[in-house]
């Protein structure tokens, strides 16, 4: 599964790169304050859109992305020598 989410994640940051996303929807609402962002463009349409963060911070969080998979990859490799 790790390796699988590993070669995912390095397929999306190579396209990411040279296609420079806007920002990230990610899958977990309560770190990226999904909520709290939906009520702010329910409120406030004619503001900025707080998913399009830029293009630094969106490549900053595929990267977390990849190192947090390869990082519980290498804590249940170690679980498992145990």
């Amino acid at each position: 599964m790790y390796t699988a989410y590993d070669q995912w994640t390095t397929r999306l940051l190579q396209f990411s790169a040279t296609e420079k996303p806007a920002g990230v929807i990610g899958n977990h609402s309560s770190y990226d304050e999904a909520a709290t962002k939906i009520e702010k463009i329910r409120t406030k349409p004619n503001d900025d859109n707080p998913f399009f963060t830029g293009t630094a911070s969106a490549l900053r969080y595929l990267r977390v992305l990849k190192e947090c998979n390869l990082n519980n990859a290498g804590i249940e490799r170690a679980q498992r020598k145990s």
